[in-house]
């Protein structure tokens, strides 16, 4: 099968529920509403691709457990080949507990990373990934998306980095990639920064092509060799931001591949993350191409 873009990283089950407030230590708060569903940030980045009317196909290990199952149906019920998907039997899939305050969409993560770590790229089969133009990674299982980041650059095939968390390592793996789209969380805590613009400029000097830093409400600012260049957030009334990073990257990567100018794909990018965010329900609120257009057209 001949895919557009592979994803390969972490895919989860996110036990959601909303609160009032998040509450402290030694805090009760009443559950307002509750969901169980696919979470993970390439997992959401290739539904999101897929769904907008992409050929994308993941690559990742789950258990054989129901979650995992859960994790299969949702990802073919967004349009992603799942034929390279690794199940390992008697493994436990990743999961996480999380918590989004009503009144700001918020949210507070407990993840347990199962049998994520018991992935070796050895069990991919490459022969997958070569018709890909594109290869997205994420920084959780680091020996992994380094051998992967590897294999994808000496056949011509470019790196889309996620770098997710600050672990060790990360910096060989950004030196490896073309494009790295991060949170500005990221940002400031891998360069010691407190300004992201500033963060942005470090990581552009360890190799990457273009670089992106996700600032939540106050948009993304992109670096290039050619030029520097913010983008705002669209005004929406926020119910949930969980994926909207996850869902960002799956938008960029459908801007790229149809050869989209970069501002063009960015703000494109941050139409799809917004109008995620007015729906409760994470993977399940990803916008379709059709609600996308017609957002941005009410926004010209």
């Amino acid at each position: 099968m001949k895919l557009e873009v592979v994803g390969l990283g972490v895919s989860c089950i996110d036990y959601t529920a909303v609160v009032e407030d998040i509450p402290g230590v030694d805090e009760t708060a009443v559950m307002l509403d509750f969901r169980k569903q696919m979470g993970g940030p390439v997992a959401v980045a290739l539904a999101t691709y897929s769904y907008l009317g992409g050929d994308g196909g993941y690559i990742g290990k789950i258990g054989d457990d129901d979650n995992g199952m859960l994790i299969r149906r949702t990802l073919r019920k967004f349009k992603v080949d799942t034929e390279c998907v690794i199940e390992e039997k008697g493994g436990q899939t990743p999961f996480s507990f999380i918590l989004i305050e009503k009144r700001s969409g918020r949210r507070t993560i407990i993840f347990n990373p199962g049998c994520i770590f018991n992935f070796d790229f050895s069990e991919c089969d490459v022969n997958y990934i070569k018709s890909a133009k594109f290869i997205l990674l994420d920084g959780v299982s680091i020996g992994v998306a380094m051998k992967a980041a590897e294999w994808a650059k000496s056949n011509s095939i470019k790196v889309v980095l996620d770098p997710g968390i600050n672990a060790p390592g990360i910096g060989s793996l950004i030196n490896m990639s073309s494009i790295v789209i991060a949170s500005k969380n990221f940002v400031l805590e891998f360069t010691n920064e407190t300004n992201v613009g500033e963060g942005v400029k470090k990581i552009k000097e360890l190799g990457p092509e273009v670089v992106v830093a996700t600032l939540g409400e106050n948009g993304s600012i992109c670096l290039t060799n050619e030029e520097t260049f913010h983008q705002p957030a669209f005004k929406v009334k926020a119910v949930e931001t969980t994926g909207a990073g996850d869902v960002f990257h799956g938008a960029f990567l459908f801007g790229l591949v149809r050869g989209w100018n970069l501002r063009e794909i960015i703000k494109f990018s941050a139409a799809v993350a917004a109008l995620k965010c007015t729906k409760f329900g994470g993977v399940n609120s990803i916008p379709n191409y059709e609600e996308v257009s017609k957002f941005l057209k009410e926004r010209v």
